[in-house]
Order: structure tokens, then C-alpha cells, then sequence
């Protein structure tokens, strides 16, 4: 199924939202992160993402694991290039290739929640929210959690509180990505305040083998 606004015949969900929302799914980073993704930051055969203080909301830097379907996804966006940018995301329409902006996802989302009309209205930041709850349920710690969402071990303590086991031990690349290798996704819906925010009427926008490649690549060029 794909997305499909009969007025005014276009596809809704054009294959970049689909990239940054399968981003957002497989590794639980913020909408300006995403976006704002640099080249130079994603190391692939290391499966590690590297992001400074300047580009989380937090002001932290911060190690984002790949997770091994997110990498396929990652390859096939960076296979458009720009001499003028060097985002991992861009946009390619009849204006050229240029980055992309969350005005952009914005209407882009209003649109899918228009075409699908689901009983509650998402947003691209419950795609974050799920992230967490998936690994709560798949049995990832807390503290790496915690860490690879860009939360401080720190937040809520005092200077000098901060519980011993949470002093020392940094976490290493390796335990972050084998983290993420234990992540999975088939908990059912997520809920936030009560209501849930992966709805099984958007579910298609994450399932594997039922968006097609050719059509992905024709709904790149829509222009918004």
C-alpha cells in the first residue's frame, strides 16, 4: 500500500519521508538531526553515526549505532550527490538537488495523516518515541538507551549524586552496536499520553518488500 491522495493524484509518501522516517525508526533520532546529517558523520563499516555538541538539542555529542536495516537505507541516500551539499538526505526535484527542510516533512506529514485519516493524528517525533519503547522491549538497558537517544546519565542528579555504577564504565562502540542488534519491532502500537502513535494504518511505511523500488525513485522528484 502506498499512500495515494485521489484529488490530486500524487503519491503522499514520496521515498525521501520514507527514508527519514525509517531513519527516525531504526535508530530514534530527532527530526534536525536527521535532516542536518552530514557525510562525514556516518561511517558505515564501522556502523556508527558521530554527531558534535552542535548538532543535538542537547549540546552533547553523541554516537548513534546503525542498525543493520537502517544501512541499506543509508547506502541508497547517499547515492545522490551535490557539489553544493554534502547532507546524506536531499531532495530531488524539478528545482534540482537541494537539502531538506522540515517544513518540507511537515507538509509532507500533513498530507500522509490527511491520506490515511488515522483515528489519532501522528507526528514525526512519535517515530522517536516508538524507537524507546521498542527497546524497552527488546530488552536493551536503560542507561544504553539513555546514552544512544542523547540523554545524559547525569540529568536529574546533583553534582556529586551521581550513583557509582553510572560514574565510570564508558560504553563502548561495540556494546552500542550490539545493543541495537537486539533491537526488534514487532511489539504492537507504542503509546504516548494514552494514545498510540504507530497506528496499524501506517504500518506499510515499515514494512519490508511492499514499497516499490522503481516507484520510490519516480515519487523522489515531487516537488512540495
Amino acid at each position: 500500500m502506498i499512500a495515494y491522495n485521489k484529488n490530486t493524484k500524487k503519491v503522499v509518501a514520496p521515498y525521501w519521508l520514507r527514508s527519514l522516517i525509517l531513519t527516525s525508526f531504526y535508530s530514534g533520532m530527532r527530526l534536525g538531526e536527521i535532516i542536518n546529517l552530514r557525510r562525514g558523520q556516518v561511517f558505515l563499516n564501522q556502523r556508527m553515526i558521530f554527531l558534535s555538541g552542535t548538532d543535538t538539542k542537547e549540546g552533547r555529542p553523541k554516537r548513534v549505532p546503525i542498525h543493520k536495516d537502517l544501512v541499506p537505507i543509508l547506502e541508497r541516500a547517499m547515492r545522490i550527490t551535490s557539489l553544493e551539499h554534502d547532507h546524506v538526505f536531499l531532495l530531488t526535484d524539478r528545482r534540482g538537488v537541494r537539502p531538506i527542510t522540515k517544513n518540507c516533512v511537515q507538509l509532507a506529514m500533513r498530507r500522509l495523516n490527511k491520506a490515511l485519516n488515522p483515528s489519532s493524528r501522528f507526528h514525526f517525533h512519535d517515530f522517536r518515541h516508538t524507537w524507546r519503547a521498542n527497546c524497552s522491549r527488546s530488552g536493551i538497558s536503560d542507561r544504553i538507551a539513555e546514552r544512544i537517544m542523547g540523554h545524559s546519565d547525569s540529568e536529574g542528579y546533583l553534582d556529586g549524586d551521581l550513583p557509582v555504577n553510572r560514574r565510570y564504565g564508558e560504553i563502548s562502540d561495540e556494546e552500542l552496536i550490539q545493543a541495537i542488534d537486539r533491537l526488534t519491532f514487532d511489539h504492537g502500537d507504542s503509546r504516548i499520553n494514552g494514545r498510540p502513535v504507530i497506528l496499524k494504518s501506517v504500518s506499510w511505511v515499515l514494512a519490508k518488500g511492499q514499497f516499490s523500488e522503481e516507484r520510490a525513485l519516480d515519487t523522489n522528484t515531487e516537488t512540495l
